[in-house]
């Protein structure tokens, strides 16, 4: 399972380095996001979780490119997928202003920084570590001139907030 775990984390970089500058589209998030979540669904199935999805069902149409925001929204869900409890339930909303709010509760406690470990004190205070995949995800949103947050205040549940530029 490591192997597999490596092997797919690379093709994700690989992928990654694959894309260059965006061309941007006005696209619907509902839709992208909904297919990104059917295409998803067997996965979710084998970590027994169920995902809700609220929309403002106002198609909602956003700026980006089509093939970077299928990556975003896939490796950001599968980011949160793999750190959910399993059997859990994990909230996905989209809202008029472009906005992607992910909610979930953790597996376990988080991971601690690496700084921690070496001594540093470089790390801003409050800031997180984000995993390989939505932090590739994060440097796409943010070459559209969007953001992406994580809220882990909360011990056990963590936000994920994407914001995309309105179309």
């Amino acid at each position: 399972s490591d192997i597999e775990r490596m092997d797919d984390l690379l093709e994700t970089m690989i992928e990654f380095a694959d894309f260059s500058q965006p061309r941007l589209d006005s696209i619907s998030l509902d839709e992208r996001l909904g297919a990104t979540l059917d295409e998803l669904r067997e996965e979710f199935g084998k970590r027994q979780a169920a995902f809700r999805l609220q929309s403002s069902r106002t198609g909602t149409v956003i700026l980006a490119d089509e093939s970077q925001l299928d990556y975003i929204l896939k490796n950001v869900l599968s980011a949160v997928l793999s750190q959910a409890k399993a059997g859990s339930e994990i909230g996905v909303e989209i809202q008029q202003t472009g906005t992607v709010i992910i909610s979930y509760f953790r597996e376990g406690p988080r991971m601690a920084s690496i700084a921690q470990y070496l001594g540093s004190l470089s790390e801003a205070a409050g800031e997180s570590i984000l995993p390989l995949r939505t932090l590739l995800a994060k440097q796409l949103i943010e070459r559209i001139g969007g953001e992406l947050a994580v809220d882990s205040t909360d011990p056990e549940r963590e936000i994920v907030t994407m914001e995309f530029p309105i179309a």
